[in-house]
């Protein structure tokens, strides 16, 4: 044995040329056929089995010097398939995750379940490769059901899970290009819910709620699209990721917009607060704390509107340009003078930059209305 490893050194040294995943299949079919360790029929499928996992997920190019090391661990499978594992992690140096799949793969458990587990994945990875073809056909229609079929297959062997989930992410964005909206959110929500399984990949999952949550908004369902952002600012946060801040500057527009000011002002705070300790950040807070204050006017709140901006004064200087406008417009809204109120209304509007139709626009409004 010690001088046939030695034998196999000595090849993987004169394998001098940059090892490509053909390279190695031929390479560890010849060392196979010459083995006696074990049965040659077993060794052969073993081998092919290695060749193909390496085209997969490893090669090419992997790097020249570990070609004996793929090589002694073909001799440890063809030995004792037990070690393989082990083995190939330690010289390999493959990510302790892959070895389940890689076990799998090779069919060191030799169950009948492993067999139609991978049965299956090669049905889907088939699949899926047709799929891809027909998307890049423009055929989305084709594309998203065979992508859908791919997706439910690689669910079935299990062990491709993430797969399943690349492969509803495609037939989600085939159904949008379909303006199929129903298809591509139950797509996209199949995927997430297989990134939800494994902390690895929370952000993921809020990435694609994030942006269902932006789908919706678009078409006007404002309370949907705030379920998903709900959903997407808890993964954000449990993986510590700095995009829940984005998630909340959304969520706290929607919040206003279905009328949930007091809701919304302790947000508009909190990202206040957040943002004017980012340099690239606080010239929003004069924003967010305008939309606090209006959140104000919403709720015809007078006392509670001078006590924040006195308050937002004293706190934030970046405040300070905008605070005359703003004592103008309370001023007027508490004298009740029409013609005061409407000379400073065009003002205060420009200042702020109010569109029309907005809900700071029917703040300014519903006050407005209380005049006549």
């Amino acid at each position: 044995m010690i001088q046939f490893l030695l034998s196999l050194m000595l090849a993987a040294a004169a394998f001098k040329t940059v090892p490509t995943s053909q390279s190695f299949r031929t390479h560890l079919s010849s060392i196979a056929t010459n083995s006696s360790n074990a049965n040659e029929g077993r060794n052969q499928n073993l081998v092919g089995k290695l060749g193909r996992f390496i085209a997969k997920v490893v090669a090419p190019p992997l790097p020249t010097f570990k070609v004996a090391n793929l090589l002694i661990a073909v001799i440890v499978i063809t030995s004792d398939s037990r070690l393989f594992a082990g083995a190939f992690n330690t010289w390999v140096q493959l990510p302790s995750e892959w070895i389940p799949k890689v076990s799998q793969f090779l069919g060191l458990g030799e169950s009948s379940d492993d067999t139609s587990s991978q049965s299956l994945e090669n049905e889907a990875e088939a699949l899926h490769e047709q799929a891809i073809k027909r998307k890049a056909a423009r055929d989305y229609s084709e594309a998203a059901r065979l992508f859908s079929r791919a997706a439910h297959s690689f669910s079935a062997a299990e062990s491709a899970s993430y797969e399943a989930a690349n492969s509803h992410t495609e037939a989600a964005k085939c159904y949008n290009v379909l303006t199929q909206w129903n298809h591509a959110r139950s797509s996209s929500l199949e995927a997430a819910a297989i990134y939800e399984r494994s902390d690895k990949t929370w952000t993921r999952a809020a990435a694609i709620y994030e942006k269902l949550g932006s789908d919706e908004r678009s078409c006007g369902d404002c309370v949907q699209a705030l379920a998903d952002l709900d959903k997407a600012l808890t993964l954000y946060r449990d993986a510590g990721d700095s995009r829940a801040y984005h998630v909340d500057t959304a969520r706290v527009d929607l919040l206003c917009t279905l009328g949930r000011c007091a809701d919304a002002i302790p947000l508009f705070e909190t990202l206040s607060a957040h943002a004017i300790t980012i340099p690239t950040l606080k010239f929003s807070v004069r924003s967010f704390l305008g939309n606090a204050l209006f959140c104000r006017i919403y709720m015809h709140d007078q006392a509670g509107l001078e006590r924040a901006l006195n308050a937002y004064t004293e706190e934030y200087p970046l405040f300070a340009d905008v605070e005359p406008i703003w004592r103008m417009f309370v001023q007027a809204w508490i004298a009740g003078d029409v013609e005061i109120f409407e000379s400073v209304e065009v003002k205060f509007r420009m200042m702020n930059t109010v569109s029309k139709g907005s809900w700071q626009d029917r703040s300014i409004l519903s006050v407005k209305g209380n005049f006549f």
